[in-house]
């Protein structure tokens, strides 16, 4: 959804993108991470550019801002005072509501922004150009930001287009009534039990968008099976982790792998996939959106950074980090059981959030 002109209300995830762009200038550095998510030791690179919404900024003795409205230059000790007052502002917004920031909203003015920006199109959420010593001057490159001020951040998204579909077999219309007349604190929890008790068979249907489905097999073409798997394995053998759900399908080994270790590297380029560009219900080729990589604000405020060339690494990041999360289930129609042709479904969510 875009906003209109004049619009700087913002909610902690879009405060933050702005944070991250200050901060960068700010501190004229790009940081790379570890394994963990923290700065690697000497694996910083210096920003020469960053280009976020509709400003572009270069770093300097003093700091170039360009826009449609013209040209400014800021000594870097306005932009540190400006980055270090949203930190603080972002550490005591509340939860998902929008708010506004006066006197980083007039900075912002100056330097030629006319609303907070929204980059929900693509992954690639700012746009930075680093000196790297071994390899010269470097292009822009797209980076995804996710931030960790003020609480940990998703990775996929819960939605209607993230449901997937199983068939209950064996249960009645006096079973459905049951499950949904099941209410509290640990109904998900309590209908999961009643099911799993009650039902010969729990079976896998479809993806209640077809779109997802056609990304996930784009990526790759046990990718569909393995995600449906891995959903059935939250909801009804307790896996909470990435590693807890893969570590499940290894040992059930439900499409007869000769290797069980192909579940682990095939669920981490779905992981990898939904950091750098693919979105459930929009059509994607396997192109990242994110070609630099992907940047943390982490709760402390620093930013570290995970760079698309190191793969490796990133990917065992996004495996270490991530479990599974329920969401609201009035909110993305799952967890109700329902009667279709004589038979009995419930559509189960995934969404999937980093650890703090």
């Amino acid at each position: 959804m875009s906003k209109k002109t004049g619009d700087f209300s913002g909610n902690k995830g879009e405060w933050s993108e702005v944070y991250v762009f200050l901060k960068l200038l700010a501190d004229a550095k790009l940081q790379g991470a570890d394994k963990n998510g923290n700065p690697a030791p000497n694996n910083c690179f210096k920003v020469l550019k960053v280009k976020y919404g509709e400003i572009e900024a270069f770093t300097g003795d003093d700091l170039l801002f360009k826009s449609k409205a013209g040209k400014c230059w800021y000594q870097r000790i306005a932009i540190q005072n400006n980055s270090e007052q949203l930190y603080r502002c972002i550490c005591d917004g509340i939860g998902g509501r929008a708010f506004r920031i006066p006197d980083v909203e007039g900075f912002l003015r100056e330097i030629g922004y006319t609303q907070l920006q929204v980059t929900g199109i693509n992954k690639r959420d700012i746009e930075v150009q680093t000196d790297d010593p071994s390899r010269g001057q470097q292009p822009c490159f797209g980076y995804s930001i996710k931030s960790e001020i003020g609480g940990s951040p998703t990775l996929l998204n819960a939605s209607k287009s993230t449901n997937l579909v199983f068939e209950l077999e064996g249960l009645s219309t006096a079973d459905i009534q049951v499950i949904n007349s099941i209410t509290g604190a640990r109904k998900l929890i309590q209908r999961c039990e009643y099911i799993k008790e009650r039902t010969s068979n729990i079976q896998f249907v479809q993806f209640a968008n077809e779109t997802f489905r056609r990304n996930l097999q784009g990526i790759d073409d046990g990718l569909p099976a393995i995600v449906a798997e891995c959903v059935y394995a939250h909801y009804f053998e307790n896996c909470k982790t990435t590693e807890d759900a893969v570590d499940y399908l290894k040992y059930v080994n439900p499409r007869n792998y000769i290797s069980t270790d192909l579940y682990e590297t095939k669920y981490k380029r779905f992981l990898r996939s939904v950091a750098l560009g693919m979105k459930p219900a929009t059509i994607w080729n396997d192109e990242d959106d994110a070609t630099g990589g992907y940047i943390i604000a982490k709760p402390n405020g620093e930013l570290v950074a995970f760079f698309i060339y190191d793969r490796k690494l990133f990917d065992e990041y996004l495996y270490t980090f991530t479990f599974f999360e329920r969401a609201d289930t009035k909110r993305h129609d799952f967890m109700q059981a329902y009667e279709m042709n004589k038979k009995v479904f419930i559509n189960l969510n995934l969404q999937i959030r980093f650890k703090s």
